[in-house]
């Protein structure tokens, strides 16, 4: 016997059939599955076996990895087993690459397409059903003041997909900027202009200087209006009833906000010719 339910697992309250897996490890059947989350959910070890098979094929970058089904087996006298099979031609995939210590633009966007290139043939080669991989790529590491983020972000754009035959494709979707450029921004901070101001902003967040009543309002009601704007996600804009899990956290919006100051004054200091 196979039950098949739409619902959230293990919550007492929601709005999609809140299910318990203690209650239903308690009923005669052998599997349950379970629709709603389109992320594929498997523990094979649990019995009877209570999982999620996800969607076929991501819809969206939100809904990033493989895809696929699930095989599952049943026996007489014996536990179902399960197993999944990964056979969507289309994955969306999250990537993080470190471009520290290289020093030119294009030692950089080398090592992108390097990193790139390799985990797409990665992929590729263990699943021989997979065509297409749209990458979304967070950079992290410290960005040499050599390299222009405004030149980065050009070249970028222009990134050339990645083909090794003519079925297989690999395309850069989107970049994520979580850079931490080469700048000392204590050498920034005086006067009252735009650089310094945001240099201020930085050093606060930072922690290298102590938060003023100049400073503090502003990061606290930027905190405020980046998670509130963030339950506005076009992802989620058909749903009236977002899942308060989605909010960033107070720590991820600070991350979020002392990244976007950073990169902003690193642009207005690559257009200032006396920054150096």
């Amino acid at each position: 016997t196979i039950a098949l339910c739409h619902g959230i697992r293990d919550q007492s309250v929601g709005d999609y059939a809140p299910l318990m897996s203690s209650a239903m490890r308690g009923l005669p059947v052998d599997a349950w599955v379970l629709g709603h989350i389109h992320a594929p959910d498997i523990h094979p070890q649990a019995q009877p076996p209570i999982f999620y098979t996800g969607s076929l094929q991501g819809l969206d970058p939100g809904e990033p990895n493989l895809h696929g089904g699930v095989l599952m087996t049943i026996e007489t006298g014996k536990a179902a087993r399960t197993e999944m099979c990964y056979f969507a031609p289309l994955a969306y995939i999250d990537s993080s690459i470190d471009v520290t210590g290289e020093e030119t633009l294009e030692d950089v966007l080398t090592r992108i397409r390097s990193q790139l290139t390799d985990q797409f043939n990665d992929l590729i080669n263990q699943h021989s059903g997979l065509q297409k991989i749209i990458f979304r790529t967070t950079l992290v590491g410290t960005l040499s003041l050599q390299i222009s983020i405004q030149a980065l972000e050009t070249a970028l754009q222009a990134f050339q997909p990645i083909v090794p035959s003519v079925h297989r494709v690999g395309y850069l979707d989107r970049v994520i900027w979580m850079l931490t450029p080469d700048l000392d921004v204590t050498k920034h901070l005086d006067g009252d202009d735009v650089i310094a101001f945001l240099a201020r902003i930085l050093a606060t967040l930072e922690g290298k200087i102590e938060a003023t009543p100049e400073i503090t309002p502003i990061i606290e009601e930027s905190i405020r209006r980046f998670t509130d704007v963030h339950r506005l996600s076009d992802y989620h804009q058909v749903d009236a009833h977002v899942d308060e899990r989605i909010r960033p956290t107070e720590l991820q919006a600070r991350e979020a906000l002392e990244q976007a100051v950073r990169l902003n004054l690193l642009e207005l200091l690559d257009q200032t010719p006396l920054s150096n």
